[in-house]
């Protein structure tokens, strides 16, 4: 059967092309419809015995190191660093401050996005009287495999290790109709909140399309949008859609404030039960028995076809 075998402790000797495939070339290696029979040969770096790995493909993923050697950085008075590359300030200057850098080569987020967004920064900051930060930067980044990976913000297990607690709202696409129809019912949209309120601290997206969701939750971070009613919980999402996957972590948060308590009014023998969030608002009255001002909210939910009271009023 197919899998994978893990090979370590080895010496690359060299890669050969046994049979090459239609259109195929090494300077072009993704521009055909198949790939060639590779041999990698290899030596054990303790035995020094040889092996040939059959493979299609390889996969380098060696990491990288900015260039910054050779450019006179010294004598332009720029400090730089061989691994880190050229250093910065939260404004994007240099040490010398007449010149600034952008993107891989100082930057520890090395997206193509990223670079973009420091162009826009610099050009704010150098020509404009601009205060853009790095430290103010709300990063998403997405992993394009099958299905995609997405995330903005803080990890769950990065508040673990300093001590903060978070809540976390988590929406899987098993009973997501448009997940269902593709077949695609394995994804998940996760929502990390900080303790006790409905501030959007971090995101996890699990998706075909995660790449393209996980810019609505980078906007709510960008611009303190709360997950709750008065945030992205009261925005409509198209149906049949899987950002609906949003919106049910907005639900989810939502429904804390719809906690019911219950409460004894005074002036009346009904026994009333508020939102959580209304026990501070008085109900209105009138004089007489049913001329007392009562309220009773409710939604109907046509995709889930769910029926949700809020106010719940019993006479006793």
């Amino acid at each position: 059967a197919d899998g994978i075998e893990f090979v370590t402790d080895i010496h690359y000797e060299s890669v050969q092309v046994v049979k090459n495939a239609s259109g195929w070339s090494p300077q072009n290696p993704c521009h055909s419809a198949e790939f060639p029979d590779m041999v990698v040969n290899v030596k054990d770096k303790k035995t020094g015995a040889p092996r040939a790995i059959s493979c299609k493909a390889i996969l380098v993923a060696t990491g990288r190191k900015p260039n910054v050697e050779g450019l006179g950085l010294e004598a332009a008075g720029v400090d730089y660093d061989l691994r880190s590359g050229v250093q910065v300030n939260d404004l994007l200057q240099t040490t010398n401050p007449n010149i600034y850098a952008v993107g891989d080569v100082c930057s520890k987020y090395q997206f193509t996005h990223v670079s973009g967004t420091h162009a826009q920064m610099v050009v704010q900051n150098a020509f404009f009287g601009g205060k853009e930060r790095v430290s103010e930067m709300v990063v998403p980044w997405c992993t394009y495999t099958e299905p995609e990976v997405a995330h903005v913000g803080v990890y769950a297990h990065e508040l673990e290790a300093r001590g903060e607690e978070c809540d976390t709202y988590t929406a899987n696409f098993g009973h997501l109709d448009r997940a269902i129809l593709e077949g695609a019912t394995d994804g998940f949209v996760r929502v990390h909140c900080k303790k006790g309120s409905e501030k959007i601290i971090g995101a996890t997206i699990v998706a075909p399309c995660a790449g393209e969701m996980i810019s609505e939750l980078t906007v709510a971070i960008q611009f303190n949008v709360p997950l709750g009613r008065t945030g992205l919980g009261g925005v409509i999402h198209s149906y049949p859609t899987l950002s609906e996957a949003v919106a049910g972590c907005a639900f989810q948060c939502k429904m804390k404030a719809w906690e019911k308590v219950v409460t004894n009014d005074s002036n009346t023998k009904l026994k009333v039960a508020y939102p959580a969030e209304r026990l501070l608002v008085p109900p209105r009255t009138t004089a007489g028995g049913l001329g007392r001002f009562f309220g009773v909210g409710f939604c109907v939910g046509a995709g889930v076809g769910a029926l949700f009271s809020f106010l719940l009023l019993r006479s006793v």
